[in-house]
C-alpha cells in the first residue's frame, strides 16, 4: 500500500476525528491494524476519541479496536484496560471472534488482567462450539503467552480443537 496515500488519509483523520462515530473509529483502527500501518499521532487521536465514546462501542468495535492495538504493537494501557472492562459488560453478546480478538490483543501487548481473563475464559467455555480453528488457536496462544492457567478451559479448548482438527490450517496448528 502507498505510504504517501496513507499519510494523507491519516492527516485527514486527524482533522476530522471529532466527526467520527463509533463505527468510524473502530473501522479506522482495524484498517490500520490490517495494513500494519502505525502512525502514532493518528493512533493517539483515535484512542482519545474512542475513550470519549466508549459507551457506544458494540462488542465488535471493542474487539476490533483492541485487536488493532495488538496487531500494531501499540500499547496504551488505559485504553486497552477500558476496552477490556467494557467487554465485561457485554459478555452475553460477545461472539467467539470478539473473545479471541480481545485475548489476542492482550497476549500481543502483554496485558494481564485477572478479572478479564477469568470472565473471557468462562464465556469462551460457554461458546466453544461456535469457535472456528483460528479462534481456538488464538485463544490458546493468548492464554499461553499470558501464562494464564485455567485447567478447565485448557481441557475444553483441547477437546474442541481435536474435534475440528481437520479444519485447521497449518499456521493454526
Amino acid at each position: 500500500c502507498d505510504n504517501t496515500w496513507l499519510s494523507e488519509m491519516c492527516g485527514q483523520c486527524i482533522l476530522k476525528i471529532r466527526y467520527f462515530n463509533v463505527q468510524g473509529l473502530a473501522n479506522t483502527m482495524w484498517a490500520m491494524g490490517k495494513l500494519g500501518y502505525r502512525n502514532e499521532e493518528v493512533l493517539n487521536a483515535l484512542c482519545k476519541a474512542s475513550m470519549a465514546k466508549l459507551n457506544g462501542f458494540d462488542p465488535q468495535a471493542l474487539a476490533n479496536t483492541a485487536w488493532a492495538m495488538g496487531a500494531l504493537g501499540y500499547m496504551d494501557e488505559e485504553v486497552l484496560a477500558a476496552l477490556c472492562k467494557a467487554s465485561l459488560a457485554k459478555l452475553d453478546v460477545l461472539n467467539p471472534q470478539d473473545i479471541a480478538n480481545t485475548l489476542y490483543a492482550m497476549g500481543k501487548l502483554g496485558y494481564r488482567d485477572e478479572e478479564v481473563l477469568a470472565a473471557l475464559s468462562k464465556t469462551s467455555m460457554a461458546k466453544l462450539d461456535g469457535f472456528k480453528p483460528q479462534e481456538l488457536a488464538n485463544t490458546v496462544w493468548a492464554m499461553g503467552t499470558l501464562r494464564y492457567k485455567n485447567d478447565a478451559l485448557l481441557a475444553a479448548l483441547s477437546k474442541a480443537s481435536i474435534a475440528k482438527l481437520d479444519a485447521f490450517d497449518p499456521q493454526e496448528l
